[in-house]
């Protein structure tokens, strides 16, 4: 309800620090690859006044070994090549306080320009990425007894260049892939503004706005190539409303809560001739019961309606054999979930949960492979429903503590095609498995993680499919404290085991990659 369209699996939110201490920070870092990395930073408190400024420098070749089935299904080794990146960061925030006002200005530039290497069948050694984005923002933070205004802006400017432009001589099977080169361009416009009120011990409201206002313009630099949208214009506004009622109950119940929320969203999107508009009401309620301290057990659950506009991808977008379906309809989809968790506070903290949840959506947009080797969007009823178990422990002293998770899903395709009909929905594993263990002892902090993840059909009729992979991650800091001078030591271990797998068909992932670094702070 309030993020809106997009967030139909779910938000990461990040916030950014409001306030930072005195301190010059570096970090440096190198490792398997040809990887380095450089970032310097430096924080600041002013009286009501902070600010903080970063640089980060990433460079990495890129070039590693992999293995793969070749045409006759036998075991093949090659190079992966023109996969380096060269990427520059610079960001700063300003915060000003006063009185209940919080005031905040930040600006960020990036320039990164990365190789394109390909799919293992059709290699592109001479295909670049160049990408340049100027974001500045600011926002204000006014906090009452009981009432909180937040309201922020920003704008941004992208600009991404891409071309696979190999010379008359090149090898072979450099030449797959059709030569291409096209330039797109985008302005965009964001306004948020939240108010949260809590008049009573029992009822929270929370009431926001955001609008988004989008230009895009893209260029195809060959001739024989139509440029795929030229210009085009998004215009949204989303409202939305979430209250919070808790509720008094006898014991041995000790808290409950329950939730409803509305949001109204509405898109116009403008290229060329082609146009289109959605609005979309999206209603939720939730509610939680929780009993017990020390041993304490809770229940939630929720239902909810939540949508996805079609992306610029998904209706105008157009390459090599890539193209977009501008008669796309929005994803709508009903969302019910049910969990179950504990929490012991005796010998350490022990947290377990349990969750089971179905989500019912109409028209869900998924990209596949279509007639003549081209890639499109279509939109297929799907039926998802799963279960996620959970196991948290921490010992009293926190040294050790451990993490484990379990997924099982069954992505249905619920399209009236007999050959797909109740078939995996490409790229979902049914079974996925996570476990991290982190110990600590006076200054020395080691973590392994642990994941596996189970085999991913890559046709909608199930018939080809990518095998279950394995990966194993080890992480090892050491601080050193001298007077001022704070001292970490990181050394780390991805895909220690050296497994060969893929997340993508034909797109295969490195082996074992050693990195080790050093961050200094005063």
């Amino acid at each position: 309800s309030k993020f809106g369209s997009g967030a139909i699996g779910g938000v990461i939110n990040i916030t950014t620090k409001k306030n930072f201490i005195n301190e010059y920070k570096i970090y440096m870092g190198g490792g398997s690859f040809g990887f380095w990395n450089v970032e310097p930073s430096i924080t600041g408190n002013l009286n009501n006044l902070s600010y903080f400024l970063s640089y980060n420098l990433t460079q990495s070749d890129g070039d590693y070994d992999y293995n793969y089935l070749d045409t006759k299904g036998n075991n093949a080794k090659d190079e992966r090549i023109n996969a380096n990146i060269t990427m520059q960061n610079i960001f700063a925030r300003i915060n000003y306080k006063l009185d209940n006002y919080l005031f905040s200005v930040n600006a960020q530039r990036l320039d990164s320009e990365r190789g394109l290497p390909g799919k293992t069948n059709a290699l592109t050694a001479f295909a670049k990425s160049k990408i340049i984005n100027n974001i500045f923002g600011s926002s204000i933070k006014a906090t009452f007894n009981n009432l909180v205004i937040y309201l922020n802006g920003s704008y941004s400017q992208s600009e991404t260049d891409n071309s696979n432009l190999y010379p008359d001589d090149a090898l072979p099977e450099y030449k797959r892939y059709p030569r291409y080169h096209y330039k797109y361009e985008s302005d965009i416009s964001i306004l948020n503004s939240t108010i949260h009120y809590k008049p009573l011990k029992w009822f929270y409201l929370t009431t926001g706005y955001t609008g988004k206002w989008l230009n895009y313009n893209d260029e195809n630099f060959i001739a024989t190539l139509k440029s795929p949208i030229n210009n085009a214009t998004d215009i949204s506004h989303g409202l939305f409303l979430h209250q919070e009622y808790k509720v008094d109950l006898p014991k041995p119940f000790n808290k409950s809560s329950i939730s409803p929320s509305i949001r109204y969203d509405e898109m116009r999107m403008n290229s060329g001739e082609l146009k289109r508009f959605e609005h979309q009401w999206s209603p939720s309620l939730s509610a939680f019961i929780s009993m017990g301290k020390s041993y304490k057990v809770y229940l939630k659950s929720s239902i909810s309606r939540s949508f996805r506009v079609p992306t610029f991808s998904d209706l105008f977008y157009q390459d090599v054999r890539i193209e977009g379906k501008p008669d796309l309809l929005p994803e709508k989809s009903l969302n019910k979930e049910i969990g179950l968790g504990w929490e012991i506070s005796a010998w350490g903290k022990l947290k377990g949960e349990i969750n089971f949840y179905n989500y019912s959506i109409d028209n869900m947009i998924v990209w596949k492979l279509g007639s003549f080797e081209v890639f499109r969007p279509f939109n297929n009823d799907a039926d998802i429903t799963g279960q996620d178990y959970s196991l948290q422990y921490q010992l009293p002293n926190q040294n050790l503590s451990l993490q484990f998770s379990y997924t099982y899903l069954q992505p249905l395709d619920k399209n009236n095609h007999k050959t797909t009909h109740n078939k995996i929905i490409p790229y979902r594993p049914q079974h996925s498995f996570k476990s991290s263990i982190q110990f600590g002892y006076k200054e020395t902090l080691a973590k392994i993680n642990y994941r596996v993840v189970g085999k991913r059909f890559v046709t909608v009729a199930n018939t080809v499919e990518l095998p279950s992979y394995q990966v194993v991650d080890l992480t090892l800091l050491q601080n050193l404290n001298f007077s001022k001078l704070k001292t970490v030591l990181i050394f780390s271990v991805n895909n220690l085991i050296n497994e060969h797998y893929e997340i993508v068909r034909s797109y295969p992932i490195p082996g074992r990659e050693f990195r080790i670094g050093i961050t200094l702070k005063y």
